[in-house]
């Protein structure tokens, strides 16, 4: 819950980020361009600061059980020096191939855009060589289950564009803001190390845990960067449909990962350490009992969100984004876009989680195979659905290609751990299914009947919470109407925490402090 907290306060100051970003350059060339460099630089960020995950903390839990804390420092310290001299080398040939890069990605033919995607590219190259320090610092404080560090990172992104913003309202300013905001990353975890980790000046290459780290990661590397390469991806694709596309999907995008971030990334950030022990333990049944009940939980959490905001798709758009140069006419384009994005967030919270299982168990070509399928997949259908949907198409294609990815996932899992009961599981899903359906008429029914007409962000706001929230409620009324078991469960914690919290008082004396 901490951990939701943290990362809820850093979304909003990401839509906060957000709304400046739009308010500032609204749907420009400009804008867009900033955006592909992004994603460009970006996409080796997570390289840096996400692949690592999948096998550190895996090998940190075990070297720190069976070799204690000095094995693990010098593990960590190895691991660490060794992705800054590989940062360093791809930041290098990142700035001097920029223009090569970007013609990879980039189809719009405007030598103009071309060359402020390039420049900007160039701008944030160096911030790599932080986020590899970055990577590496957060993954290790998360196995050492400390969890809230990471999560707060994010403010240093939204913090340096804001500022950019009001200061300067200048797009290369925004690319320079980008850059030192990774510097600020590693600043915000510092204090967080002392006493958990001594660096070492040492990079042990014959040490067989560290080549297994990497070599388990090179897939891992690969596949936790798909929804990057999907959006990318979309992108080539989106440059020759006109320019509204790439920022239409890119807000689309930011709005998805805000929910899956307040959703699912505190499932997965804190199971996938409990997992990585579990495996390291060779406790495999409670293993597959946690696995199966997080299913639930992400299923349970997600598919609200999926009806909600596919009802109140103008509303959610109109609120986050329509002010200064984003106009009515920007919103009516991206909201459907936005649309059949959401769609997909179950499939996309259920392929990052269980991504997260193979890496626990230390099977990290099985993600990376099924994550290349998935982009293929998505690379025919935006091909096929571009010129009958435009934009909206391509959101389409990719929810498509996401839950084509988590279906898959499933079967493997299920042929890799052997029994895992899914059926009673699928039982609870089909439950769910009924719900989500109670919740969605509600929604609309009352959309409709809602005497709240009219833009401006009060009253989308009104519209999103009053409609929303009765929606919800149906829906967690429905859930407890059919004995939606994981809904009773969570319902059960909460009651428990707090009869312990009063005990705990009484036998204090009624005392909150103590």
């Amino acid at each position: 819950m901490l951990v939701t907290l943290v990362i809820i306060l850093s979304k909003i100051a990401g839509f906060v980020r957000d709304a400046f970003l739009a308010a500032q350059f609204g749907q420009s060339l400009e804008k867009s361009a900033y955006l592909i460099a992004y994603d460009l630089v970006n996409l080796f960020a997570i390289f840096f600061s996400m692949g690592i995950a999948s096998t550190f903390i895996p090998i940190y839990s075990k070297t720190r059980i069976e070799g204690g804390e000095q094995k693990a420092a010098r593990y960590a310290s190895s691991v660490l020096n060794l992705y800054i001299l590989a940062a360093i080398l791809v930041s290098a040939l990142g700035y001097l191939f920029a223009p090569q890069l970007v013609g990879l990605i980039y189809t719009g033919g405007d030598e103009q855009g071309f060359a402020m995607i390039t420049d900007m590219t160039r701008i944030m190259m160096p911030s790599l060589i932080f986020w590899a320090i970055t990577g590496v610092l957060a993954n290790l404080l998360n196995a050492r289950k400390h969890f809230v560090p990471e999560q707060l990172i994010g403010f240093a992104l939204s913090f340096c564009i804001i500022l950019a913003c009001v200061l300067y309202g200048n797009i290369k300013a925004v690319a320079v803001a980008t850059s030192i905001s990774a510097v600020l990353q590693v600043v915000i975890l510092l204090p967080f190390l002392r006493g958990r980790f001594r660096y070492r000046f040492k990079l042990d290459l014959k040490s067989p845990v560290l080549r297994r780290t990497f070599l388990l990661a090179l897939p891992a590397l690969v596949s936790v960067a798909f929804d990057e390469l999907n959006v990318m991806v979309d992108n080539r694709f989106a440059t020759g449909i006109d320019v509204q596309a790439v920022s239409a999907i890119k807000e689309s995008y930011r709005l998805v990962q805000a929910v899956l971030g307040i959703l699912v990334v505190p499932i997965t950030t804190v199971m996938f350490s409990e997992l990585s022990e579990y495996a390291a333990r060779k406790e495999m049944g409670q293993l597959k009992t946690t696995v199966r009940k997080a299913i639930e939980i992400v299923a349970l959490i997600t598919l609200p969100v999926i009806a909600i905001a596919f009802v109140l798709q103008s509303d959610v758009i109109a609120m986050f984004y329509e002010r200064g140069n984003y106009l009515p006419g920007n919103t009516a384009y991206t909201a459907p876009v936005f649309a059949f994005y959401i769609v997909g967030i179950f499939a996309f919270g259920l392929r990052n989680f269980l991504t997260r299982v193979f890496y626990s168990i230390q099977k990290t070509r099985i993600p990376m195979v099924i994550g290349i399928v998935s982009v293929w997949v998505n690379i025919l259908l935006d091909f096929l659905l571009k010129d009958v949907l435009g934009a909206r198409g391509l959101t389409l294609a990719t929810s498509i290609a996401g839950t084509v990815g988590a279906v898959s996932m499933i079967v493997v899992l299920r042929r890799t751990l052997g029994h895992m009961d899914f059926r009673k599981s699928a039982g609870q899903l089909l439950r769910m299914l009924v719900c989500i359906v109670g919740c969605a008429c509600v929604t609309l029914l009352l959309y409709h009947v809602l005497p709240i007409s009219g833009g401006g962000f009060i009253n989308n706001l009104l519209r999103v919470v009053i409609c929303g929230g009765v929606g919800l409620a149906v829906y967690i009324l429905l859930a407890f109407a059919l004995k939606v078991e994981v809904a009773a469960k969570l319902v059960g914690i909460l009651k428990g925490r707090l009869r312990g919290r009063r005990k705990k008082e009484t036998a204090n004396g009624g005392n909150i402090e103590d």
